[in-house]
């Protein structure tokens, strides 16, 4: 099992990614949360974790379970970054208007840690994924943050999250694509922060 962990101050976060992705894509998050302790971590299949790429929703929730028993000490909050994130070529709306274009080459480079076939099965495992009905059962505070640019997950979404979960905050950003975990670190390493 790979994954970066920087120690700090708790509630620690444990940051997730999205599909065809790994734990790269958190790096200039996890860079602008200095003192507080944080992971990232790479699902099976992809940037030095051993095993079979996972196929459902289910397995991926259990794998970070099994995760968070094992390396995680105290309290924390998780930290997902969608289940969809691209491969080259960039699809409007995955990064802000007028990205830094260094900034997608560093993802781009990173992404291709991840195998085609992983990138698939995580696909396959967003688009089987269902829990609307579970939604107004979350009893824990949740910061949902999206951006305006975001073809993948439109803001829509988030306001859909927000009207459903009792207890949340919402944040819709201006100009972010989907890939606002690195394009706004600073900006989300706030929000985090202030909500913990």
């Amino acid at each position: 099992m790979t994954f970066r962990h920087e120690p700090g101050t708790g509630p620690a976060l444990v940051c997730v990614h999205g599909s065809a992705d790994n734990h790269h894509v958190y790096d200039r998050l996890l860079d602008a949360m200095q003192g507080r302790e944080r992971y990232a971590v790479n699902l099976p299949g992809r940037a030095g974790t051993d095993g079979p790429a996972l196929g459902t929703a289910a397995e991926m929730e259990a794998f970070l379970s099994r995760f968070l028993e094992s390396e995680v000490k105290g309290e924390y909050a998780v930290v997902g970054h969608s289940l969809g994130a691209a491969i080259p070529p960039v699809p409007p709306g995955l990064y802000a208007q007028g990205a830094d274009p260094g900034l997608i080459a560093d993802a781009s480079k990173h992404r291709e840690l991840t195998p085609i076939e992983t990138g698939c099965n995580d696909w396959k495992a967003a688009d089987s994924f269902d829990r609307m009905q579970d939604l107004a059962n979350i009893q824990v505070p949740a910061l949902i943050v999206a951006g305006t640019e975001d073809a993948l997950t439109p803001a829509k979404y988030a306001q859909y999250l927000a009207a459903q979960i009792p207890d949340n905050e919402l944040h819709i950003l201006a100009g972010a694509g989907h890939m606002l975990v690195m394009e706004c670190a600073a900006e989300i390493a706030a929000l985090i922060t202030g909500r913990l």
